[in-house]
């Protein structure tokens, strides 16, 4: 299992938190992070999630803080297409 994980200073481990879970998502265990990518202030992640062993993900980005989803939704995203330089505007 993957879970994405914050962590509110690299030098203190003990601040870390799961901020997505794909096991609690799909109790049936289909869904899996494809890959993820931090916003430059730590606030959000971009996330690629795929179900049913599909590579063919669907990004969602989520609140590091509460973990909830923000309503960012782009389906079929194959490849990654965010990156430090050009991060989604989650707001």
């Amino acid at each position: 299992m993957f879970a994405a994980k914050r962590t509110m200073s690299a030098d203190d481990l003990k601040s870390e938190k799961v901020v997505l879970d794909p096991n609690v998502l799909d109790t049936k265990g289909t869904t899996t992070i494809d890959w993820f990518v931090p916003s430059v202030d730590g606030k959000y992640v971009a996330v690629s999630l795929s179900r049913g062993g599909s590579e063919n993900g669907d990004l969602y980005v989520y609140g590091t803080a509460d973990g909830k989803p923000l309503h960012i939704y782009h389906p079929n995203v194959a490849v990654k297409l965010v990156g430090s330089d050009k991060w989604i505007e989650a707001q």
